[in-house]
């Protein structure tokens, strides 16, 4: 059996996409994935399975759209892989240090279009399905942060701070 952490993009923002962290831990339970946990209330869902990460997404796809009514894009890695990708952050220590991950590898030409977005006070590093991010003056006012989803199109992304990646390695 193997860990897993699903990351689910863009739920619970402004009273929309509203996915209850309870109603998902059962909706992951009762599409046989074991002993589901949640991280705060932004998509942060650990699992176990025999199944692959590919079989964990789709099943926890099919579950909640049939729970919730809508699909949620959502990023699946083994836990192990989120502990090894958190320890490479470059910088670790910098303001707003954070990690975006990816359904898949990022190309030339997304890294250029997030570095393109990025201020002085910002960091982008790119390492394969991941961007190692530092938002400097914070998140919500940077055009960096907003436009990382534009940017690494047609990939699903989501963001977490480096705070909570790292508290997924350990729940």
């Amino acid at each position: 059996m193997t860990r897993y952490v699903a990351l689910l993009r863009g739920i619970n923002v402004g009273g929309h996409r509203t996915v209850t962290m309870p109603r998902l831990r059962d909706a992951a339970g009762a599409a046989g994935l074991a002993a589901p946990a949640t991280l705060l209330a932004s998509g942060n869902l650990l699992v176990t399975s025999d199944l692959d990460a590919a079989g964990v997404l789709a099943a926890l796809e099919a579950a909640i759209l049939d729970e919730f009514g809508f699909a949620v894009e959502t990023v699946v890695l083994t836990q192990d892989a989120v502990r090894a990708l958190v320890a490479a952050h470059p910088r670790p220590e910098a303001p707003g240090a954070a990690i975006a991950f990816c359904s898949g590898p990022i190309d030339a030409d997304a890294q250029a279009r997030l570095a393109g977005l990025a201020t002085a006070a910002e960091t982008v590093d790119v390492a394969g399905t991941v961007a190692y991010l530092s938002f400097g003056a914070g998140q919500a006012t940077s055009k960096l942060a907003a436009g990382i989803p534009r940017a690494l199109a047609p990939l699903v992304v989501t963001v977490r701070n480096l705070a909570t990646s790292r508290k997924l390695t350990v729940a």
